[in-house]
């Protein structure tokens, strides 16, 4: 993978926003890095815990397949271009998205000065033919996640910004979107996510090009209204609990808790009063009752007092009846060397199934275990052969019904 590194450049940022979001402009641009996916005449995976996508280089993208690659077309209703630049062995990343809203790109950028400008900003095309889907085409829409650290160990979210939903056009058409931020003191890590907002289905596909972290000498447009918006749901038997904090407000109103079953219709389903006014943390909480079982989609709409809004990162959560919710599963050490244990605390006597996975789905280990009611344990041993890298614990009922899913890294 090819990564360019530059000392200054002068860039004209437009951001492309949805409606009403404050859009902001980074002057006096010096680019840290960009990433623009190589080149070459195959194509090539990204670097192990850069995506929760899966990876497929040999046939059509399916819902949640990337790939990088020198031309667009992944599936036959798609378009047939090169990458951003025009480069004819450029490569660029293709994403045909996933059923439910999911992170396809992260990166962290370190050794950054504290109360700086910056911003983060990629070339995105709708590859989607205007002439496929007919009325139920579903579009693109991304969402940018901004986290620090001082560490680079622990990370909270700063800021997010969601772009308006990228069209499906007759010829293919580049667009540029991101956003700016200030780096708060004693912050000198960011790791950037970018996240699909839109569920999968026909037209929401896409490509991006070219993604460009910068420090910039201004930002335009003013202070934020809400900034570090951080929203959190589990579920606690029946009900689902949402917890969420901002790290400062300025004449803000209220939050809308918003609820979908498929990331494109929403619900408002409460309003809790914003704290207006304040230069420390504030935390906030809701109680969803008596929850259905399924995917459930959740996020906030922070209102200001004269009626702009921003929103918040949208959280997904599986929800299970409140038996399985019930369960207590904990998986250890983290990180592993050449065993990991499981313990499991329960109100019944039941086969369930384990198995362990590679980030790209493949089954490394995997068992059933009887257990019965109250605490279980078992283990996977003989896993010093395995590379180092990110690795999955799941464990489901005899009826197909997840009852812990966990990341492991070795």
């Amino acid at each position: 993978m090819k990564l360019n590194l530059y000392t200054t450049a002068l860039v004209f940022f437009a951001a492309l926003f949805m409606s009403n979001a404050q859009a902001q402009t980074c002057t006096g641009e010096i680019v840290k890095f960009t990433e623009n996916f190589g080149s070459g005449n195959g194509n090539d995976s990204l670097p192990a815990g850069r995506t929760n996508y899966h990876y497929n280089g040999s046939s059509n993208l399916a819902e949640g397949d990337y790939r990088l690659d020198k031309n667009t077309q992944g599936s036959t209703d798609w378009h047939n271009i090169n990458d951003h630049t025009g480069d004819n062995k450029g490569h660029m990343m293709i994403i045909n998205a996933s059923f439910a809203p999911n992170e396809f790109y992260r990166d962290t950028i370190q050794s950054l000065t504290p109360n700086n400008f910056f911003s983060v900003y990629l070339y995105i095309m709708n590859i989607t033919t205007s002439s496929a889907c007919g009325s139920s085409t579903l579009l693109p829409q991304l969402q940018f996640i901004v986290d620090v650290s001082s560490d680079g160990t622990t990370f909270n979210q700063l800021n997010s910004f969601t772009t308006a939903f990228i069209p499906q056009t007759a010829t293919p058409t580049w667009v540029k979107v991101g956003g700016s931020f200030t780096l708060p003191l004693n912050a000198t890590y960011v790791r950037y996510r970018i996240l699909n907002s839109s569920p999968g289905g026909c037209g929401n596909d896409f490509a991006i090009d070219d993604i460009t972290f910068s420090q910039c000498a201004s930002i335009g447009s003013g202070l934020l209204p809400v900034t570090g918006l951080k929203l959190e749901a589990s579920q606690k038997g029946a009900d689902a609990q949402l917890n969420w904090s901002t790290y400062s407000e300025i004449n803000s109103h209220h939050f809308d808790i918003e609820k979908s079953s498929d990331g494109s219709n929403w619900n408002t389903i409460a309003t809790i009063k914003a704290a207006g006014n304040s230069n420390s943390s504030s935390y906030y909480n809701y109680t969803d009752k008596n929850i259905a079982q399924g995917t459930i989609l959740y996020r906030l709409k922070e209102v200001d007092i004269d009626g702009k809004y921003l929103y918040s990162s949208v959280v997904t959560m599986k929800a299970v009846s409140a038996a399985i919710a019930s369960v207590k599963v904990s998986a250890y050490p983290n990180p592993f060397v050449s065993s990991v244990g499981l313990e499991l605390t329960g109100n019944n006597n039941e086969t369930v199934f384990v198995r362990m996975m590679d980030q790209q789905g493949k089954t490394i280990k995997q068992q059933s275990w009887n257990v019965q009611k109250g605490f279980n344990s078992t283990s996977f041993t003989d896993l010093q052969h395995l590379p180092s890298g990110i690795y999955f614990m799941s464990i489901s009922n005899t009826n197909g019904e997840s009852i812990y899913t966990g990341k492991l890294l070795k």
